[in-house]
């Protein structure tokens, strides 16, 4: 399975070019033996940041592909959940057929372990595979929507592996598009909400370690079978709510990884400059980080 392609898609608008970049550069350090192929869903990314992406990763295949769709472009940004997230619903119709098996992964995310641990993960029948988000009530949105109440479970959408055959045959992405237009209004999470409403209880969890979010690295949340799990090193760190790495006077335990990535690409002078975190910002949180990590078990 070496030789495999690993096929990851990102949803992506001008303002998280340079944040998806540090992504790409992380999953290229963190799988150097790894066959990449990225698919860029996007709109309003110039072909000159196309080309700077790229050099993030330059072993690397990619492609750019516009979202023309008017059901998705006219969604909007909310708060800061950015509207490229639901480009990843387009997924089934503009993946080449042939293509089985994609790895979706949000643009504010730093990958530390190698994925190919994560791509061959056997999804046991399931569409989907995610991670447990710790906080929504799952039995609340249960009961909001008239889903069966057994077993509750509600996944962040953030890190998706899809079998896209599966996903296509019944039309899964589809329902999730068309429960979104109608109630979008009342979903806080908009196609989180909607991926789970259409996904539910036929998606397989995942290992906390491939989608670690603040709270359950601050507040060491059970979030899944083995709650030991929360206290190993992070696969993936995802940066979720409004507390991202590259804004000041916020905080979040991993953030060096994200300037550590950055250092990768050829955006982290726009983005000190565009956000206002200085060098000496940055070496605070090194300090923080040098102090977490050691404590954390392999």
């Amino acid at each position: 399975m070496q030789d495999e392609i690993i096929r990851i898609a990102f949803g992506v608008d001008a303002s998280y070019v340079p944040h998806v970049a540090a992504t790409i550069a992380s999953l290229a350090t963190a799988s150097p033996r790894a066959r990449l192929h990225f698919t860029m869903l996007h709109s309003g990314v110039a072909a000159d940041d196309h080309r700077r992406v790229g050099l993030c990763a330059p072993r690397a295949g990619f492609d750019w592909i516009e979202i023309d769709d008017p059901a998705l472009l006219s969604l909007g940004t909310l708060g800061h959940i950015s509207a490229a997230t639901t480009y990843r619903l387009a997924l089934p119709r503009v993946v080449p057929p042939e293509v089985c098996r994609v790895l979706y992964l949000d643009s504010d995310m730093v990958v530390v372990r190698d994925i190919s641990e994560l791509w061959r993960t056997d999804l046991g029948g399931h569409p989907v595979a995610a991670v447990l988000d710790p906080g929504v009530d799952a039995a609340a949105f249960a009961a909001r929507w008239g889903l069966p109440p057994e077993r509750p479970a509600y996944f962040n959408a953030g890190v998706f592996l899809l079998d896209l055959a599966a996903i296509r045959a019944d039309g899964l992405f589809d329902a999730a598009l068309e429960f979104l237009a109608a109630n979008q209004s009342v979903l806080p999470f908009r196609d989180q909400d909607a991926l789970n409403y259409a996904l539910w209880q036929r998606w397989l969890q995942l290992d906390p370690i491939w989608n670690m979010q603040r709270t359950m690295a601050i507040v060491g949340m059970n979030c899944g079978p083995d709650q030991t799990n929360i206290h190993r090193r992070p696969g993936i760190v995802h940066f979720t709510t409004e507390h991202k790495p590259w804004l000041p006077d916020t905080y979040t335990p991993y953030a060096w990884l994200y300037w550590r990535s950055l250092m990768r690409t050829p955006f982290r002078e726009q983005v000190e400059t565009t956000y206002g975190v200085d060098r000496g910002a940055q070496l605070r949180m090194l300090a923080r980080y040098a102090r977490r990590w050691p404590f954390l078990k392999r």
